[in-house]
């Protein structure tokens, strides 16, 4: 899936959204946010920590909200660094997002 939103704040910091199906604008609560914050490790090499807004992957999130949200790492993620030599030290797991839409049930 394709971002809706990617705003980079500064060298360090950018925030990535993703809209779910049915969202009409920024103020809506269908928002999957995540912020990545680029450090560089004692041995020089950059560190990328994805964390999601209030821990959760889901679209329940408002992108203009985006700046007072508390960003968290959830346990399907992990960090991952590019070492000397450019290899991938660790990879986050690959999996899609999960949604905050219920099913359609019909009666």
């Amino acid at each position: 899936m394709q971002p809706a939103k990617y705003e980079e704040v500064d060298t360090n910091t950018a925030y990535v959204g993703y809209c779910s199906h049915g969202c009409s604008g920024t103020s809506d609560n269908k928002w999957l946010i995540k912020k990545i914050k680029t450090e560089q490790s004692e041995h020089n090499t950059p560190v990328q920590t994805i964390s999601y807004a209030n821990g959760s992957r889901l679209y329940n999130q408002k992108w203009d909200d985006r700046y007072s949200l508390t960003y968290r790492i959830t346990e399907s993620c992990m960090q991952y660094s590019v070492g000397v030599g450019g290899e991938i030290i660790a990879t986050p797991p690959a999996e899609e997002p999960e949604t905050s839409e219920e099913p359609n049930e019909t009666e």
